[in-house]
């Protein structure tokens, strides 16, 4: 007696594996994310530290920091410049360091003249170093 085929005529056998394919697929998601995280870490991790800001570690706001009187900010900030330009007054008390106005270094530096390059201000017998002599 012959066997009676219960799939319809025409059809193939399913030979299809999915398993594989899936496995495959899973595989290459996987090395995607691995690869998108380890772009994130490399730039956090060589990320260069921002800049200080001029206005030190005060948060900024989120609105405009607008000026009254613009001229009058100007013109205030104009003489604070000239005031230390045209004054004595110390730089770095502990240091030593002064700052002059610029007519007197000037002609400072055409008494002293420049000094060689490499030697120490003792070695130059500059002012504010160990017994300082001027030559």
């Amino acid at each position: 007696m012959a066997e009676i085929d219960p799939r319809p005529p025409g059809h193939e056998d399913d030979i299809s594996n999915v398993g594989p394919l899936v496995t495959a697929m899973l595989v290459t998601l996987g090395v995607i994310v691995a690869c998108v995280f380890l772009v994130w870490w490399g730039f956090q991790a060589w990320q260069t530290p921002a800049e200080p800001t001029p206005f030190g570690d005060r948060p900024l706001s989120g609105r405009p920091q607008l000026q009254a009187d613009p001229p009058k900010d100007l013109a205030v900030l104009e003489a604070q410049a000239q005031k230390r330009l045209q004054t004595v007054g110390w730089v770095d008390r502990e240091a030593g360091v002064v700052h002059i106005p610029i007519d007197e270094a000037m002609a400072l530096l055409l008494e002293r003249g420049l000094p060689e390059p490499g030697i120490s201000a003792e070695e130059a017998k500059l002012p504010g170093s160990e017994g300082a002599v001027n030559p």
